[in-house]
């Protein structure tokens, strides 16, 4: 997705679950999360970059932020600044998708992510995750 483009935003699926933010550079990997993601009844707000990230959460408050931190320079991590400062007792949680470790424990520490997963995964692992996540903050 170009990064002038404007993110995508799909309709709810019959279970309600609500609406989640993911942020993922690769195309496809966002396709096929977003695809496996609505099955298990989310309203998916798709964005490529932190900055497309920021532009729907200046319109939007999803319940959960799924974000696949890369070592890059426009992964700053300003869309989870706002992720947080904007949820109140409808947040559900923030899922941090990684490959590396190191990086994985840098951002772990500034974030404090609910949930790590690492790459490579099975996106109905992270479906199943997330749902957990959700089920928890609702008890």
């Amino acid at each position: 997705m170009a990064a002038d483009a404007a993110p995508s935003i799909h309709g709810r699926r019959r279970t309600g679950r609500g609406s989640l933010l993911l942020v993922e550079s690769d195309a496809e990997l966002r396709k096929a999360v977003d695809l496996c993601l609505q099955e298990s009844g989310w309203r998916i707000l798709s964005a490529g970059d932190d900055a497309q990230a920021c532009r729907i959460l200046e319109r939007e408050t999803p319940e959960v932020l799924v974000w696949n931190a890369e070592p890059r320079p426009d992964r700053r991590g300003t869309a989870i600044d706002l992720f947080r400062r904007r949820q109140t007792e409808g947040r559900r949680g923030f899922v941090l998708i990684t490959a590396d470790q190191h990086l994985e424990e840098a951002w772990r520490r500034k974030y404090l992510p609910d949930a790590v997963i690492f790459k490579p995964f099975d996106v109905r692992r992270l479906a199943r995750r997330i749902s957990r996540l959700t089920q928890d903050a609702e008890e």
